[in-house]
């Protein structure tokens, strides 16, 4: 039981901290000026906030799913020693 839910909240983490790091498209975009941006604004520090967001996001449903279930590899498909004792 505790191991499916350390799953379940690491790929809920997993898609978070994706959806963060797809929205770095539109700093980039703005950087590039293919979309307007805000007059005065800095798009580097909007594009900094959602990196940071996204990679902690990612990072703390890790460690959750470790402290539960004792996979230690970031990659979701990776089998961990759990899988083979269970």
């Amino acid at each position: 039981m505790l191991r499916k839910f350390g799953r379940a909240i690491y790929w809920v983490g997993l898609v978070f901290g994706a959806l963060f790091l797809l929205l770095n498209f539109v700093p980039v975009l703005v950087m590039l000026g293919i979309l307007p941006g805000v007059e005065g604004g800095k798009p580097w520090i909007g594009m900094m906030i959602l990196t940071v967001l996204g990679l902690s996001t990612w990072g703390i449903s890790w460690m959750i799913r470790y402290l539960t279930t004792g996979a230690t590899a970031i990659n979701p498909k990776d089998r961990g020693w759990y899988d083979d004792v269970a």
